[in-house]
């Protein structure tokens, strides 16, 4: 078939197409608007049926009230880009994709409400387990505000960035870690019914920490903390400015934890005397 020109009424109530194709599967350029009961609006494809289609630009209302596609994809599995404005039962709002649906997706912008009123994503990942950037400000039962994760989902997270509250009503996270057992660097801001304030730790979880200042309110009320050590047993350095109940002032400890303590300068006033 070459190039045909419809304005119809076909019970689906078909309006203007345009169409330019070969009927033995492959369809070149066409242009409709027309309502056929899912209530479809302006689509311009450029495609092969065969699997293979091009440029797809719809506006339309199919149940699940989706807006404008705009789609250039390999229907064999490979999606190219998606620029979707729709409403399907959970809200969803604007979405840009650039994927391979084998389980490779590029980059997804999304700005919806899955029942979990998630806000803004921007994604960049391989959903083989690998994912990319990923930014988010969502609201999931716990409120968290704003999220920035670089991360592989084997278990090595990268750089996350987190400003929420979960219950315990976290403030400001920074975290550069491996969960496998080794974190890097986290900066904290947050309540975490002990109320603490701000927690700077570089270490290893597998029981060597590294640097950790911390500023904060446990109950015990503790003030300044500033900690280089070896949790296998040996401490480093320690600098505390605290009251714990006994009112203790400042402490430099350098120590071991295996039973010889190194060198520490006191100033405090523990109730009881403490003798070296």
């Amino acid at each position: 078939m070459g190039d045909v020109v419809l304005n119809w009424d076909q019970a689906g109530n078909m309006g203007d197409v345009v169409l330019n194709w070969d009927q033995g599967g492959n369809m070149g350029d066409v242009v409709l608007n027309w309502d056929q009961g899912g209530n479809m609006g302006d689509v311009v494809l450029n495609w092969d049926q065969g699997g293979n289609m091009g440029d797809v630009v719809l506006n339309w209302d199919q149940g699940g009230n989706m807006g404008d596609v705009v789609l250039n994809w390999d229907q064999a599995g490979n999606m190219g880009d998606v620029v979707l404005n729709w409403d399907q039962g959970g809200n969803m709002g604007d979405v840009v994709l650039n994927w391979d649906q084998g389980g490779n997706m590029g980059d997804v912008v999304l700005n919806w409400d899955q029942g979990g009123n998630m806000g803004d994503v921007v994604l960049n990942w391989d959903q083989g387990g690998n994912m990319g950037d990923v930014v988010l400000n969502w609201d999931q039962g716990g409120n968290m505000g704003d999220v920035v994760l670089n991360w592989d989902q084997g278990g090595n997270m990268g750089d996350v960035v987190l400003n929420w509250d979960q219950g315990g009503n976290m403030g400001d996270v920074v975290l550069n870690w491996d969960q496998g057992g080794n974190m890097g660097d986290v900066v904290l801001n947050w309540d975490q019914g002990g109320n603490m304030g701000d927690v700077v730790l570089n270490w290893d979880q597998g029981g060597n920490m590294g640097d950790v200042v911390l500023n904060w309110d446990q109950g015990g009320n503790m003030g300044d903390v500033v900690l280089n050590w070896d949790q296998g047993g040996n401490m480093g350095d320690v600098v505390l400015n605290w009251d714990q109940g006994g009112n203790m002032g400042d402490v430099v400890l350098n120590w071991d934890q295996g039973g010889n303590m190194g060198d520490v300068v006191l100033n405090w006033d523990q109730v009881a005397t403490w003798e070296m």
